[in-house]
């Protein structure tokens, strides 16, 4: 019942499993431990051929006597105390041989989960020294039971795990022995997941969380002169294109686009809120801006009238959504105002002879667009990156939301930061190189002050 064949992990299944071979190992030291936990399968190998491989499931399904036989042979090579901790996880009637042949009543359910807790920790990492060792002792004891057969040309091999249990970790030799006890003990296993989850939720759930977080500082950056300088730059730059700004089409398009990263950079200031989550999908949108300004003037070129397309898609958009809206009722206290995506829509022509366009503007998406531009690295990184923040995709969800609990009895789990104590990494910085960028696309059409561009260099 509940046994499948599959890879299994070392952390979360083998390692209960072999549990018991980690507490004699863990109680005595690494040579006197290895020793005894040898002699120990040896003994059970010769009159118990079941258990090609040492499994805790596999000793405690077997019939009582002979589960008697091996408890004996258990407590002839070490002392009772060393397994006692496990009966604090195996509690049920059908672990009563185990129980009466291990348990210590003056032993504390608290001290038993502590030192069950401790090993775990100890031996969670598989690659450790300390978890080699028992992939040893498990490899051992298919030899004892005539599974594990070497050909006589594999002498490096057996040599290897002869070798093994008596030179030190800290031997050259052990960096090629290490690696081959790790391979010989992987493989494909039967998984008892019933026995599994019995024993990570025994030892896990009387234990509290230890829960940590990574707490990114802000980075230091001169913000104030920043945007100052740039919101001076740009209402300078208004003023001296007055003329352009009631007919030029180009101009209205461009230099709003850039207000409008500006004043995402600025909310995201202003509120101190560069290590938030909403500041990736700000920096996101930034990213589009630029991507898209890029675009827009690199199309213009041959295709002068793509401002007013520009402009006519994205009222489309709002259009759509005003029609959608007049079909259902929309609460007063929504942030989406169907009044005012009306007055938005028929502002510069009535709705009735707007297009709305299903795909993307140009029939091109902010990935080809990109590409278009030159600018595939920053859609790669940040723009991906940033995505997975808007999209809500669980990278951008576990790295937000979630922070880790250093409790190996837990397996070391990511939990819910039900304290918002996890906060990310700042974007500030990363939104005044991009803003820099954006401003040089404004200073080669319309040329920015020579102060600034040499006082805000890209």
């Amino acid at each position: 019942m509940g046994n499948t064949m599959t890879f299994s992990s070392w952390t979360f299944s083998r390692l209960p499993e072999y549990i018991w071979l980690c507490m004699i190992h863990n109680h005595y030291g690494r040579d006197e431990g290895l020793k005894r936990a040898a002699l120990i399968l040896r003994d059970i190998s010769s009159y118990e051929e079941s258990l090609d491989k040492p499994k805790l499931s596999k000793i405690l399904a077997l019939p009582h006597k002979a589960q008697e036989r091996i408890y004996r042979t258990i407590n002839n090579r070490v002392q009772k105390e060393v397994l006692a901790p496990l009966t604090s996880v195996l509690i049920d009637k059908v672990h009563d041989v185990f129980r009466s042949s291990f348990y210590i009543c003056d032993m504390s359910v608290e001290r038993r989960i502590e030192v069950l807790t401790d090993v775990i920790t100890k031996y969670f990492q598989h690659q450790s020294h300390d978890a080699t060792d028992i992939r040893y002792l498990v490899l051992l004891n298919q030899i004892y039971q005539k599974k594990l057969i070497f050909h006589k040309d594999m002498k490096d091999t057996v040599t290897a795990l002869q070798e093994y249990p008596v030179t030190s970790h800290d031997d050259e030799k052990m960096r090629s022995y290490r690696p081959l006890v790790r391979a010989g003990e992987i493989g494909m296993d039967e998984q008892n997941s019933a026995f599994i989850d019995m024993f990570w939720k025994g030892v896990g759930m009387p234990t509290e969380c230890k829960m940590f977080f990574i707490n990114h500082e802000k980075r230091d950056v001169d913000l104030e002169a920043y945007l100052n300088d740039t919101s001076g730059v740009l209402e300078f730059l208004y003023h001296k294109n007055k003329e352009r700004s009631l007919s030029d089409l180009k101009f209205k398009v461009l230099i709003t686009m850039v207000v409008f990263a500006y004043k995402i950079m600025c909310e995201i200031v202003n509120k101190d809120m560069g290590n938030s989550i909403a500041g990736r999908s700000s920096i996101r949108a930034m990213v589009e801006v630029f991507i898209m300004l890029k675009y827009l003037l690199k199309m213009s070129e041959n295709k002068p009238n793509i401002w007013q397309e520009y402009q006519q898609y994205g009222i489309g958009k709002y259009k759509l959504i005003l029609l959608k809206a007049r079909e259902t009722t929309v609460d007063s206290d929504s942030h989406v105002n169907p009044d005012l995506l009306e007055l938005l829509v028929n502002e510069d022509l009535w709705e009735e002879f707007i297009d709305t366009d299903l795909r993307y503007f140009d029939q091109m998406n902010i990935r080809q667009k990109s590409e278009y531009v030159d600018e595939k690295e920053l859609f790669d990184i940040w723009y991906d990156y940033d995505s997975n923040y808007s999209h809500a995709l669980w990278g951008a969800v576990r790295e937000s939301a979630m922070v880790k609990c250093d409790n190996a009895s837990h397996k070391l789990h990511a939990v819910p930061d039900l304290f918002q104590k996890q906060n990310c990494i700042d974007v500030i910085p990363d939104m005044i190189k991009l803003m820099k960028r954006i401003m040089r696309l404004l200073d080669e059409e319309y040329s920015l002050p020579d102060w600034y561009l040499e006082k805000n260099p890209t």
